[in-house]
């Protein structure tokens, strides 16, 4: 990261301990309602880690979302799927895999 410009000016805020606490307990109230389930799993999968783990391509993934198969979320060019939703795509029987 640059160092910021030497006539660039920065605001700082006291904040009361009592206001502070509270924003903390917010923050980490968040975090765990959005990153990690009752299991401790995270919610979201990545396209890569989905194909990885049923043994399939990205191609297979694409054309899964094109059927109505799988719902997605994009962020940017970035794909992710839920974690119940690849689930239930297995246990539907869509995907077979050999060893």
């Amino acid at each position: 990261m640059p160092w910021p410009d030497q006539n660039a000016t920065v605001a700082v805020r006291l904040v009361p301990e009592a206001e502070w606490q509270a924003l903390l307990l917010r923050v980490q109230a968040l975090e765990q309602t959005t990153s990690a389930g009752a299991t401790g799993e995270l919610e979201w999968m990545a396209e890569s880690d989905v194909a990885r783990l049923l043994r399939r391509s990205k191609q297979w993934l694409w054309r899964q979302r094109s059927d109505g198969r799988l719902e997605y979320a994009k962020v940017g060019r970035a794909v992710f799927y839920r974690r119940r939703d690849v689930h239930a795509l297995l246990a539907e029987g869509c995907v077979m895999t050999f060893r």
